[in-house]
């Protein structure tokens, strides 16, 4: 499934498919692997997630962001921050020409804002969608503020914050149903992976009360 000619196609393609789903999953699975320093099991997920769909390539990036939050070797933080810079240079070149199918080739800013705030809160309705994607990012900047190594895992799953943005820059279209590509269904599991990190992040930085000791 994930080296099958099919599956190749549609990576070139930048479409979606059942390769959305190995690329996503062997992204999630890197992200606690590196958290734990097992560097070597991360590399490996990042490797065969990035030949499943273009939803991958960000993770090189997201393993050079934990590196640097756990204080890691500076060998650590440059290598995935290389590899990555030559894993989208790579897709750059390779890449077909002309837009994404149905996608807007126009600037459009708010349309691309509206996709990005839908991704991310699309895990509710879809009335709200755009309202509670931006409360999400929102909350998210407060919290990791007071960054430490021993959220970086949570904190790397912004990896979802990085995949709306290449849905807000690559697939803004309002030729699809409720007129906002960030509403596809399969789109879901992006929120779900924001709001998950957002729910940890508060519940590991909340104020813990002291307790009273009685004599």
């Amino acid at each position: 499934m994930l080296f099958s000619s099919h599956a190749a196609e549609l990576w070139l393609q930048g479409t979606n498919g059942i390769s959305w789903i190995p690329a996503v999953f062997f992204c999630v699975l890197a992200i606690p692997c590196a958290h734990l320093s097992l560097s070597w099991a991360a590399g490996v997920a990042a490797v065969l997630g990035c030949p499943s769909f273009g939803a991958a390539l960000p993770i090189w990036f997201v393993l050079a962001l934990i590196a640097f939050l756990r204080n890691d070797s500076r060998l650590r933080i440059l290598i995935p921050g290389a590899v990555g810079v030559l894993v989208v240079v790579s897709w750059f070149l390779t890449k077909p020409p002309g837009r994404q199918s149905l996608a807007t080739s126009a600037f459009a800013p708010d349309g691309r804002l509206s996709v990005f705030a839908a991704v991310l809160g699309g895990l509710w309705s879809a009335d709200v969608a755009a309202i509670a994607g931006g409360i999400t990012i929102a909350a998210l900047i407060y919290i990791v503020r007071d960054a430490n190594p021993q959220v970086s895992g949570w904190i790397a799953l912004a990896y979802a914050v990085l995949l709306a943005g290449m849905l807000a820059m690559g697939r803004a279209t309002d030729q699809v149903p409720g007129g906002n590509a960030g509403l596809i269904s399969r789109n879901v599991v992006i929120g779900a992976l924001a709001t998950s990190a957002l729910l940890a992040l508060v519940t590991i930085n909340r104020p813990r009360s002291g307790r009273m000791v009685i004599r």
